[in-house]
């Protein structure tokens, strides 16, 4: 699914920079563009992001859509 449609990033790639490290939604934008253009997508990286986190902590997140 295409989260940033400014840029064309897509879910997995932010979940792949997640995953190589990037700790904030800032650093995500930092290294694929999304979120920096018009904006609307942050909540969703945010989300993205806390989705991602609780799944490899193991604890069940709740994640309400808008």
């Amino acid at each position: 699914m295409i989260v940033c449609l400014c840029h064309g990033v897509t879910e997995r790639q932010i979940e792949a920079h997640v995953d190589s490290g990037a700790p904030t939604v800032r650093e995500v934008g930092r290294r694929c563009g999304a979120g920096t253009d018009c904006g609307m997508c942050r909540c969703d990286i945010r989300a993205i992001m806390k989705r991602k986190r609780a799944t490899e902590a193991g604890s069940p997140v709740l994640v309400l859509s808008k």
